[in-house]
């Protein structure tokens, strides 16, 4: 039984610029943080991690195995989960942070909001509340 997402990954041009960045937007450290690596852990244990382009084409060899080659291009879609309660904060904080919103979605009542944001590599992410995806039918 699959027990959830762990983690996330993003692929960046510039680590130092894609770490600062998400540093200041979820006011956390990261857990790791090496050349071509950051990782951020969010408060459900999952992790947001930030690989640098192109820094994981070769195996990476460690005491307990291998982590095979990857790598990704191009502008991809998260979304991180935010209480039913925090949109109205989110969306301060975003201002605050200079972080421009690039939409909003109500979904309905019962399913909750989003706001959209585009990082400095052009990944759209959101902040969505968890009801969005309660009780969809496919």
């Amino acid at each position: 039984m699959i027990g959830g997402l762990l983690e996330t990954c993003l692929y960046t041009t510039d680590l130092g610029r894609a770490r600062g960045f998400y540093r200041r937007l979820l006011d956390i450290d990261p857990v790791v943080d090496e050349e071509r690596i950051c990782v951020f852990r969010l408060p459900d244990a999952s992790a947001l991690i930030l690989f640098r382009q192109g820094g994981t084409l070769e195996p990476v060899k460690l005491p307990g195995g291998v982590i095979p080659p990857h790598d990704g291009r191009g502008p991809i879609h998260f979304a991180l989960a935010i209480a039913d309660d925090a949109v109205d904060w989110w969306r301060q904080r975003l201002r605050d942070l200079e972080i421009g919103v690039e939409s909003e979605v109500a979904w309905s009542p019962e399913r909750g909001e989003s706001l959209y944001f585009i990082d400095p590599d052009g990944h759209v992410g959101e902040l969505a509340t968890r009801r969005i995806w309660r009780n969809l039918q496919g």
